[in-house]
């Protein structure tokens, strides 16, 4: 399933949240990430999650509200992208 993660800092590149995802949150699951870069302050980025739906959902209850290099992030899920 995907989940994207919006509020990023501007500078994020994928390395910064593969290392969000898998160290800070312990998601080594988490694969397959794209930046989205948005009007160039708040980028989004979508991720691959393989597991179900009670995980994603918690997954994504983790991720909104986390406070990551000074943005408060949400989350949600994407499946209106193409999987």
């Amino acid at each position: 399933m995907q989940i994207m993660i919006t509020n990023l800092p501007p500078d994020t590149t994928v390395d910064s949240v593969t290392e969000l995802l898998h160290k800070d949150l312990g998601l080594h699951a988490a694969h397959d990430i794209t930046l989205a870069p948005g009007l160039g302050e708040r980028i989004a980025a979508l991720f691959r999650l393989d597991a179900g739906d009670a995980a994603v959902h918690a997954v994504i209850e983790k991720l909104n509200g986390h406070h990551w290099q000074g943005h408060t992030l949400g989350a949600s899920h994407a499946s209106m992208f193409k999987e």
